[in-house]
């Protein structure tokens, strides 16, 4: 694909196709200097490794500074990174998933945070942002209110799915 292709209205900088090119090369380079291991056994360590702290830190794996953030770090840990090794077999991903805190915040999340009762309930880790997202995008955004948990009351959320055909 060429540059000249790649529709960069409305684009920040940082998230420009080039600067993502750098910061994945950054981390192949990376990665493939660690002559004990390839990248995926790279992984599969380090996750191992944040599943026996308190307070992991598994953004610093794929942080290609100044290419590639925290923030952006984080979701490439969550969306990427702990999937993969759950695929794996690493028992502990799961566990870790639901400790590691969520990706920095996103028009998305917040909007379903505010139908789900922020700012009394907060959303912010890695587990419950995954599920406000995964609500999102099948029921808000597929139009499917119906079959949304938000519409019931609470406690009432296992009457709305059984009796629709959601």
């Amino acid at each position: 694909m060429s540059a000249a292709s790649w529709d960069r209205r409305q684009l920040r900088a940082a998230n420009a196709p080039a600067t993502r090119c750098r910061g994945l090369a950054e981390l192949a380079g990376r990665w493939a200097a660690e002559r004990w291991s390839g990248p995926a056994e790279q992984v599969l360590e380090a996750v191992l490794q944040a599943a026996r702290v308190r307070r992991p830190t598994l953004w610093r794996l794929a942080r290609a500074t100044p290419w590639i953030g925290r923030g952006r770090a984080q979701v490439v840990v969550i969306n990427v990174l702990l999937p993969f090794a759950a695929a794996a077999g690493v028992g502990e991903a799961l566990s870790l998933f639901e400790r590691l805190p969520g990706e920095p915040t996103n028009r998305i999340v917040r909007y379903m945070a505010q139908q789900l009762g922020a700012p009394a309930v907060r959303f912010s880790g890695a587990c419950h942002q995954q599920g406000l997202l995964h609500l999102f995008h099948f029921t808000c955004a597929a139009r499917a209110c119906e079959c949304c948990p938000a519409r019931a009351a609470p406690g009432a959320t296992t009457e709305v799915a059984e009796t629709s055909k959601c």
